[in-house]
């Protein structure tokens, strides 16, 4: 009998240990598409408020860097980012399509933390950078994201600006 008591403890305390070793934080998920579709819709004519403005509308969690993933980002390239708990962000990943044309992913990080991803839709504001499969922006380098208005009243990412300091 104080035997099996003995084992039980011991498999129990054993299971808490893997489980504890093997829980790794979760990404959160953030909505920030609706917002910014609202955004340039309110802007109307005017597209020109949104430089310096469009980080604004990303700040439903506390970033102060970001990664911009483009449609077709490979595993591959996912490896190569420079971020903490990487597996935290392929775990995350793993449940989106990467190779939708029309999306785009986002990954806030506080420092090398990554703490939310987003995916957006490239309509009405496209973030991908031309010739860039991804890229990483700080919030001062956001302030100075560079959009053209095309003819259907959508924004494409032209340029970062530099920032004057």
């Amino acid at each position: 009998m104080k035997a099996s008591r003995i084992y039980i403890a011991v498999c129990s305390a054993l299971a808490f240990i893997f489980n504890a070793c093997n829980n790794r934080p979760i990404l959160q998920k953030v909505d920030v598409d609706e917002g910014i579709s609202h955004y340039v819709m309110s802007a109307g004519g005017d597209k020109s408020r949104l430089v310096g403005q469009f980080c604004n509308l990303l700040s439903v969690v506390p970033w102060n860097e970001m990664v911009v993933l483009a449609p077709y980002t490979t595993q591959q390239t996912i490896n190569t980012l420079e971020i903490d708990n990487l597996q935290t962000v392929k775990d995350a990943l793993a449940k989106v399509n990467l190779d939708d044309e029309g999306k785009c992913t986002l990954i806030f990080l506080q420092g090398k933390k990554p703490i939310a991803y987003s995916v957006i839709s490239r309509r009405p504001v496209d973030m991908v950078r031309p010739g860039a499969g991804y890229y990483k922006l700080d919030y001062h380098e956001c302030s100075s994201l560079m959009f053209e208005v095309l003819n259907d009243g959508n924004l494409k990412l032209t340029s970062i600006k530099p920032i004057n300091l």
